[in-house]
């Protein structure tokens, strides 16, 4: 726990303005505040240019500048000779913009992409759809399908209820590895890959872009299934931590955790580091919120969106 927090400190702000905590104090995950996704306003902002040169965004640095300008403006100039339009839908505009005002864009890039449908026969049924690329300048309706999700019957939940008992046993044993992975577990992929704000910043960027991609998709499956939590099956789950308020399949965490591996794992190939594994659905399990066999369903959809992730950021 100590050492998560050393690592934690030293990655700083940087860090939280990328990530934050996947529940967001556990609720409505943080007003879109999650990983960053929407945080255009919040943290140092996308206005928070001045607080890059230690200068606070308060009504005293503001009153300074206009007192500021008023001695040193002069007499009236024209506009700038020779001032060209910017280019218009160009990705070199990107790196002139701030993080956050990057993430609403890459957010929106990837987030209209998807649809999800709803069947409902003896148990709940979700699929997620792409929209295939146009080849005209209008939107078109064009799909094709990239997972399917069926809710699986309650008795098959309560037969988990036995395994689920299981994992609680150790508890004790996985707690600091529970409570550090409340937030995104960027400093555990950390260790392995050499990963540090100063060094990669941009791989940052696009782990945090694919984590607010697979919390996108996540929650409308969650929402659509609505799979009740172990907690609703029994009084004597007593989860270690807080329970969220969304449905329980696919495990966010888990989706979460595989997206990060995937993601950095496709970047790895490129430098010839062998593959690796995530490995925290379980440590959910045995804290208490998600059931046993939910491995299976995250796989799935993180598979596949970290595949339909880096197609859509290469066009």
């Amino acid at each position: 726990m100590q050492v998560f927090q050393i690592k934690k400190q030293r990655i700083g702000n940087m860090t939280a303005e990328f990530f934050g905590s996947p529940q967001g104090a556990y609720g409505a995950y943080g007003a879109y505040g999650a990983y960053g996704a929407y945080g255009a306003y919040s943290g140092s902002g996308a206005y928070g240019a001045y607080s890059a040169f230690g200068l606070p965004e308060s009504p005293v640095a503001a009153e300074a500048f206009v007192t500021n300008r008023d001695g040193i403006v002069g007499a009236p100039l024209g506009p700038i000779p020779g001032t060209k339009p910017g280019v218009p839908n160009d990705v070199q505009n990107l790196q002139r913009l701030s993080r956050e005002v990057r993430a609403a864009i890459f957010s929106f890039a990837l987030d209209t992409q998807v649809e999800l449908t709803f069947e409902q026969g003896t148990t709940a049924k979700a699929t997620l759809w792409r929209k295939k690329d146009a080849q005209t300048s209008k939107p078109g309706c064009n799909y094709k399908k990239l997972v399917k999700i069926k809710a699986p019957k309650m008795d098959v939940f309560e037969q988990q209820m036995g395994f689920l008992t299981g994992y609680a046993d150790i508890r004790q044993d996985r707690g600091a590895e529970i409570i550090s992975q409340i937030a995104a577990p960027v400093p555990f992929y950390q260790t392995i890959g050499f990963i540090d704000p100063a060094r990669t910043p941009y791989t940052l960027e696009l782990l945090a872009t694919g984590l607010r991609f697979a919390n996108f998709c996540e929650q409308q499956f969650k929402y659509v299934l609505a799979v009740k939590r172990p907690i609703e099956l029994s009084p004597q789950v007593q989860p270690m931590i807080a329970t969220p308020t969304h449905g329980s399949l696919p495990s966010g965490h888990a989706t979460e955790a595989f997206v990060m591996a995937r993601l950095i794992w496709k970047l790895m190939l490129h430098s010839g580091t062998p593959q690796y594994g995530a490995g925290g659905h379980w440590g959910r399990c045995s804290c208490g919120l998600p059931h046993a066999l939910q491995p299976t369903a995250p796989w799935r959809v993180s598979t596949t969106l970290s595949t339909a992730q880096p197609e859509r950021c290469l066009g």
